[in-house]
């Protein structure tokens, strides 16, 4: 396997005629995080995040959401119960000594929906980068840290070679990374990509577009979610204040 991945990897570059193959450009390639090698890869069974769904649950490789790699859930638009659908996977680790970073999100979190959804509301950590840049430094810094226990955020969409640096991190750090999108990628390189509708009787379909370790399967209805909507609802100059932030983290 390792010396297949070689080879892709070798082969990639020179197909880029104006990009020298050397050993210094290689290593800087690896240093940012573009270049994916085989000791990345493991045969191990590794246990997922219990989904608290068991439909759900049989759907995914990991028999839950990956624990140690990029999640990428996208929806159209906030408000579908996008972050509830994680309320039974994040109850039991918020109650760890560690934090649940939320980096970029578009509303202020609404307490009572955590305390439904069985979170703790002590050890939630909000993070509002100002530029784009921080953004992603925020993410990757965040899966870094001995202290913090999962990462959600909020970046709208991210480019592949971005996904697969916080893919690397969040498998050497055993972390789950959950990346909220209105636009996806579809040679995207994280563990599992998943897009949300919402159902004309109430609840999710969750679409397994792709998953690490396993395939496509056909989509998945959640008629039950703990609360439907996470995010308190916010005033004109609350929203105004939001739609300025997301434009300069763009």
């Amino acid at each position: 396997m390792t010396k297949i991945l070689f080879l892709y990897t070798v082969f990639s570059f020179q197909l880029n005629p104006t990009q020298t193959m050397n050993k210094s450009g290689l290593e800087q390639a690896i240093n940012r995080g573009q270049v994916w090698r085989g000791r990345h890869f493991s045969s191990a069974s590794i246990k997922g995040l219990d989904t608290g769904f068991p439909t759900l649950n049989q759907a995914l490789a990991d028999g839950g959401w990956p624990a140690d790699g990029v999640t990428e859930i996208g929806y159209r638009s906030p408000g579908l119960g996008e972050v509830s659908l994680l309320f039974p996977a994040l109850a039991p680790l918020s109650h760890q000594d560690q934090w649940i970073l939320w980096v970029a999100p578009p509303y202020p979190l609404y307490a009572p929906a955590l305390i439904n959804g069985g979170l703790s509301l002590y050890n939630n950590l909000i993070i509002q980068p100002q530029s784009r840049r921080d953004l992603l430094w925020s993410i990757e810094e965040s899966l870094k840290s001995s202290s913090s226990a999962a990462v959600l955020a909020w970046p709208q969409s991210m480019r592949p070679e971005h996904v697969r640096r916080l893919q690397i991190i969040a498998a050497q750090q055993q972390k789950p990374c959950f990346l909220f999108q209105d636009k996806q990628y579809a040679n995207s390189p994280s563990s599992l990509r998943v897009r949300l509708n919402a159902l004309s009787q109430g609840g999710l379909c969750v679409e397994i577009l792709k998953q690490r370790r396993g395939w496509m399967t056909a989509k998945v209805a959640i008629d039950s979610l703990h609360s439907p909507s996470l995010f308190r609802q916010p005033s004109l100059h609350v929203a105004a204040e939001s739609d300025a932030h997301r434009e300069r983290t763009k």
